[in-house]
């Protein structure tokens, strides 16, 4: 279900972040569905993650926080 809201966010434009507390479940989901989002094209829109790993990416999209700070 996590997908399909996912793949309906990404082809209206948003990029999204699908996070979980398990770093196996968010591989395991993103390789399933991988291939679906590659043939619509959204596979550069949807991230998964554990909640850390999302955390993190945000924290240092415009650059190292840690060597920005």
């Amino acid at each position: 279900m996590l997908a399909v809201v996912s793949i309906i966010f990404a082809l209206n434009g948003f990029d999204v972040d699908c996070a979980c507390y398990s770093k196996y479940l968010s591989l395991r989901d993103n390789e399933s569905f991988l291939p679906l989002f590659r043939i619509l094209g959204i596979d550069k829109n949807i991230y998964y993650g554990t909640f850390n790993e999302i955390a993190e990416r945000k924290l240092n999209q415009n650059g190292n926080i840690r060597d920005i700070i």
